[in-house]
């Protein structure tokens, strides 16, 4: 059917979208898959302006590999930079700066 009548990019691949983390999908469909099992397929239903049928494929569980713990890595040194340059506030152009400070 997505094949068929799907309007979005998972219309090129027969459906499907992912693999994704469940924080990613819209809260209604991540609600769906993560009380489903494998193959249960849901009945049409309304969401947004778009009618959806949702199936989870494959329950793939989160692994700390070294990909994993990378990413995880990154988005705490994000976090912490992103805190930093809060507590710092706006910069000020060098130009603005007087003769005597420089």
């Amino acid at each position: 059917m997505a094949r068929d009548f799907s309007e979005g990019p998972e219309s090129k691949s027969g459906g499907l979208l992912g693999p994704v983390p469940l924080s990613q999908p819209h809260p209604a469909i991540s609600k769906l898959l993560s009380v489903s099992q494998p193959n249960q397929l849901w009945t049409p239903r309304p969401l947004a302006e778009w009618m959806v049928i949702i199936r989870l494929e494959k329950f793939m569980p989160a692994q700390l590999d070294d990909s994993m713990r990378r990413h995880l890595i990154d988005e705490l040194f994000e976090s912490w930079l992103a805190e930093q340059i809060s507590k710092i506030g706006p910069l000020q152009p060098l130009s603005s700066v007087s003769a005597i400070e420089r």
